[in-house]
């Protein structure tokens, strides 16, 4: 999925937190559109110095 370990961990700690209510749908749209809005740097090659 492209997702960090980081964010899946406190995304799964959430879902369990919120399953219970019923508003939690709400709450993780929320935290899926700021990760997707924020994604991680992609890491590549250095760049060469000249």
């Amino acid at each position: 999925m492209g997702r960090s370990r980081r964010l899946v961990e406190k995304y799964a700690a959430l879902y369990r937190e919120f399953t219970a209510t019923d508003d939690y749908i709400f709450r993780m749209a929320r935290i899926r559109r700021m990760a997707e809005a924020h994604p991680p740097e992609k890491k590549g090659p250095p760049k060469e110095i000249q």
